[in-house]
């Protein structure tokens, strides 16, 4: 069950704490295996200090901006999640159906970094209902790419 353990390198084990979710690391280094190596490479550079945690950092600590200076120079863009919703009303008796959209239905948060259908988002700063709220409307991102 925790075989997915050995898709992280042995390097990285003991830095960081991983978890996977819904098969993520099975499917980023089975489908997506460059993505993967540029968020590996990203992780083996990045190194925490003691003054990055200390130091206030407005809406952007220097933590953030380290992890960036890594994964925008090989394309990884910030994307603003948006969507519309198509109701359509399906009558039981001969009419057509009607359809009706409501614009701007999702209209959620930037995600920190996102390259092809792959998106990895960054919470340095979390409070618990935006960690949950910003997990699930990545997932449906990635789910309707």
């Amino acid at each position: 069950m925790d075989g997915w353990r050995e898709l992280i390198p042995e390097d990285l084990q003991g830095k960081y704490e991983f978890h996977n979710y819904n098969h993520a690391a099975e499917i980023l280094t089975a489908a997506f295996p460059a993505h993967w190596d540029e968020i590996i490479s990203a992780l083996r550079g990045f190194v925490l200090t003691e003054d990055d945690i200390i130091a206030g950092g407005g809406s952007e600590s220097a933590i953030p901006k380290k992890l960036s200076s890594f994964l925008r120079p090989a394309g990884w863009e910030e994307m603003r999640i948006t969507g519309d919703l198509l109701v359509k009303l399906h009558r039981r008796r001969g009419a057509e159906p009607s359809e009706r959209t409501i614009k701007n239905f999702i209209d959620s948060h930037n995600i920190d970094y996102v390259k092809g259908e792959v998106a990895l988002d960054l919470e340095w700063n979390s409070k618990d209902q935006t960690f949950d709220r910003d997990l699930y409307a990545s997932a449906c991102f990635m789910n309707a790419a």
